[in-house]
């Protein structure tokens, strides 16, 4: 409650796979007491499968927020990263948001501190327009678009492609890329 209390916005919960649905539940009721507030979970799984919590985390709990949409990052990877074929991801994606009673509660990102990131992942080759065309589909797919820090200019290590501390280089600040233009474009 203290991040509340001091002026947070927003929240990442990490780990919602290893928590008591009912006791997340009333942790969301209680932050959200406290006012307006956007929270929204990880839950590492690569596949949504039926009769996974998850699927029924996402279709039936009206307090519950969003979780990551882990799964079809994995699809943006592997089709834009790795030359994936677009009608194979169409079908990924209809399938995805097929499972939820409302598709705009998914939380769509293209990198984060658990997953290499994008300009670390796949073929070197065109990675940065590559890498434009898969940060342009996160921010319009169905749902809500999250940026990892860096993503805005193309913070990657090449140094590595595990955790840590390879997803989670020094901040660099340049807001001048043309990621940074899509995103605030897109965003808008």
């Amino acid at each position: 409650m203290l991040f509340v209390d001091s002026g947070a916005c927003g929240l990442r919960i990490d780990a919602v796979k290893h928590m008591e649905l009912g006791w997340l539940e009333t942790f969301y009721l209680r932050l959200y007491s406290k006012g307006p507030l956007f929270i929204y979970g990880e839950y590492f799984t690569p596949s949504l499968q039926k009769g996974d919590d998850l699927y029924e985390f996402y279709r039936y709990s009206n307090v519950s927020p969003p979780v990551l949409s882990i799964p079809i990052r994995e699809d943006i990877v592997r089709t834009f990263a790795f030359f994936g074929g677009l009608d194979k991801l169409s079908e990924e994606l209809e399938d995805y948001y097929s499972h939820f009673v409302y598709p705009t509660k998914a939380v769509n990102f293209l990198d984060s501190h658990d997953l290499v990131r994008f300009l670390n992942a796949g073929d070197r080759k065109d990675e940065i327009q590559r890498f434009h065309m898969a940060l342009a589909l996160t921010l319009t797919l169905p749902g809500i678009p999250v940026i990892y820090y860096g993503d805005e200019s193309y913070l990657a290590s090449k140094d590595g492609r595990g955790d840590p501390p390879y997803n989670r280089p020094m901040m660099v600040f340049d807001n001048t890329t043309e990621a940074s233009r899509i995103i605030r474009t897109l965003a808008g």
